[in-house]
């Protein structure tokens, strides 16, 4: 499992810098994280708008 969306050729090259959740390759048919994927919880702690703005902290 590689967590980088496809190495810097995949994401910006054939993806036009398009990523997938969690790092997956952004056109992969099969996608660990999205729903259908081994690791898809089925929760959503939060949902946004598109344009939203949000406050974010990192440390």
């Amino acid at each position: 499992m590689q967590m980088f969306c496809g190495g810097v050729q995949q994401q910006y090259t054939i993806n036009k810098g398009k990523c997938g959740i969690c790092g997956e390759v952004y056109d992969e048919k099969n996608k660990l994280f999205e729903k259908g994927g081994s690791m898809y919880k089925g929760t959503s702690v939060k949902t946004y708008e598109q344009g939203q703005q949000i406050q974010v902290k990192v440390n």
